[in-house]
């Protein structure tokens, strides 16, 4: 399994320490790493290798330097789906047809969804993840040229609930941190496997607890949006839970045997 980090703030402050924590648990998820930090503008700044994050000499660098960020997202790479190449390492920085930035991290692995088979020839990479990013940009890029405008933050979380529900309807396992320039989008459907940890205009979130403090499991089956560290909006309980069956597990050995 995957893991996720994000963090929502009202300000940006010093995000060190809990990197160099989340990124040592890279001895077991050892595909590869990803940092997603952004700019005023929203903008990302993606860095990602296809390796170990313990054996990163670069990111070694990166995480002896101040590290300041008020929203940033997290990956270390547990492979399911897809080769150890760059191209398959999260998050995946996209943009929509009115130049909004969508930077999407995915925990988990997608079984079947038909609406993803369409992505198969076109994405740079190989895997489920990439195409959950491609389903969702799509999705935007489809309700904005219906509506004729930029959507506002009502109609964004609209469109990413609707495609949250179709994830997950067929036991998929969807873990997901979306940033869309101004709001860090959080989903989780898979029994305490997502965190987060509340402060006064600030919000981490981890798939595992990273310190001592009082972290709480992320509202389950649901949408939810942060900003400035707040929670702002809770989407309604899609009932798409996942639960690990002999299948999926036998699917998942198989494709790891191909690796």
């Amino acid at each position: 399994m995957c893991e996720l980090l994000g963090l929502s703030a009202r300000e940006k402050l010093t995000a060190n320490k809990i990197l160099r924590i989340f990124y040592s648990h890279g001895e077991e998820h050892p595909h590869g790493w990803g940092l997603a930090l952004f700019r005023s503008d929203g903008s990302p700044v993606v860095e990602k290798e296809p390796i170990k994050s313990t054996a990163s000499h670069y990111l070694k660098a990166r995480l002896d330097a101040n590290i300041e960020a008020d929203n940033l997202i997290g990956h270390i790479r547990l492979a399911t789906m897809g080769m150890l190449d760059y191209e398959n390492c999260h998050p995946f920085a996209l943009k929509d047809i009115r130049g909004r930035n969508w930077t999407i991290a995915h925990n988990g692995t997608i079984f079947d969804c038909p609406s993803l088979n369409r992505y198969v020839k076109v994405q740079n990479g190989a895997t489920d993840s990439e195409r959950v990013a491609l389903y969702l940009v799509d999705e935007i890029n489809r309700e904005t040229t219906r509506l004729g405008h930029d959507l506002d933050f009502e109609e964004r979380f609209a469109v990413l609930d609707r495609v949250v529900c179709d994830l997950t309807r067929q036991n998929n396992k969807v873990n997901l941190l979306v940033y869309d320039g101004a709001f860090l989008f959080v989903h989780t459907n898979y029994k305490d496997s997502l965190h987060v940890l509340r402060g006064e205009g600030v919000a981490w979130i981890s798939t595992h607890p990273l310190t001592d403090e009082s972290w709480e499991e992320v509202p389950f089956c649901r949408l939810c949006a942060f900003h400035d560290g707040e929670l702002v909006k809770t989407g309604v309980d899609h009932g798409g839970e996942y639960v690990v069956r002999q299948q999926d597990l036998d699917q998942i050995l198989m494709t790891y045997s191909h690796l």
